[in-house]
């Protein structure tokens, strides 16, 4: 999870206005990551809404994935993210 957490930062929340996360859940490890893996990470945005409390503020579902090499799934989550939302 530490893994994926870095690459999201280096890959998309270094160009955000990222005000953390509330929550995530489903985290599962369906297989075990070895020494010398390979890993690639994905993040698909499941849903988007403004917040009720806070308008400046917006919430971003997500799931994300990590495979290895040989496709292999060794870690999904469901999450979600804050971030600042522009001005219209």
């Amino acid at each position: 999870m530490s893994t994926f957490m870095r690459l999201c930062v280096d890959g998309l929340l270094l160009r955000t206005h990222s005000m953390g996360s509330p929550w995530a859940e489903t985290v599962r490890w369906p297989a075990p990551v070895r020494p010398g893996d390979r890993l690639t990470a994905s993040l698909t945005v499941t849903e988007v809404r403004p917040s009720r409390s806070k308008p400046e503020l917006g919430f971003v579902r997500n799931t994300g994935t990590m495979v290895n090499l040989t496709g292999e799934t060794v870690l999904t989550f469901e999450g979600a993210l804050m971030v600042r939302r522009r001005q219209a």
